[in-house]
């Protein structure tokens, strides 16, 4: 019996004991975990410090960057500010600028010569330009300096021929008819009529009839007209 009551004791001491180390160990193992979270937490929290340290730095950076372009601006206004209060020139403001009473250049008369000259030379380019553009015989004395004969007489051109106008209005076929029967009469008179033919004529005048390229018909018509007035006259 006294056996039986010691191995129960025992038994239960060894009960006892393998649950107050089962406890032991699952509070031991509970620390273990509680410690690895805080190992973890404080790696974490060790990484967001190395991380805020580097920040920290480069904002302490761009504040020392700052700093001295601030400083630099200071200074920079500093001198600007003495540089204005100091008076290097020796300029005197006597009296204030009044405005002119009127243009000393350029003068009115050297421009109205120049714009009379110069209306003039352009007139004349032109007038060359165009004469020679389209040569045309402009007056009878022209014609006799060209001919090197006097001029008995000259018959209009029609209005609508050319660019130069008959300055009298347009003609009709009638009266442009009567105007040239006018000029070969008085071609005929002029050349037989001994009082005005001049001293160096020949014994046998002759008369030339001329006319622009366009006015063949006309100067034909002028050239016959003249014949049969000479041949009625017995002239040839």
């Amino acid at each position: 019996q006294q056996l039986r009551d010691t191995r129960q004791l025992i038994a239960r001491e060894l009960g006892r004991i393998a649950t107050a180390t089962e406890t032991d160990y699952e509070r031991a193992l509970a620390n273990q975990q509680a410690l690895e979270a805080k190992v973890a937490g404080m790696k974490s929290k060790s990484l967001d410090t190395d991380q805020a340290s580097v920040r920290l730095r480069e904002l302490q950076r761009d504040l020392e960057a700052l700093r001295s372009v601030y400083s630099n601006y200071l200074q920079r206004a500093q001198e600007t500010r003495e540089q204005i209060n100091v008076d290097s020139t020796n300029a005197r403001i006597i009296s204030n600028a009044m405005p002119a009473l009127k243009k000393s250049w350029p003068p009115l008369p050297l421009l109205l010569l120049g714009a009379i000259f110069g209306g003039l030379g352009l007139g004349t380019g032109l007038a060359l330009i165009a004469e020679y553009s389209s040569p045309t015989v402009l007056s009878s004395a022209q014609m006799q300096s060209a001919i090197d004969a006097p001029v008995l007489g000259v018959v209009p051109a029609n209005s609508g021929t050319g660019w130069r106008w008959w300055p009298f209005g347009a003609s009709s076929a009638a009266a442009s008819s009567q105007k040239t029967d006018a000029v070969v009469g008085l071609a005929l008179r002029r050349m037989f009529s001994s009082g005005q033919r001049p001293a160096d004529w020949p014994l046998v005048p002759s008369i030339l009839v001329t006319s622009s390229p366009g006015e063949g018909a006309q100067r034909s018509r002028v050239a016959r007209l003249l014949a049969n007035a000479a041949a009625s006259r017995g002239s040839r």
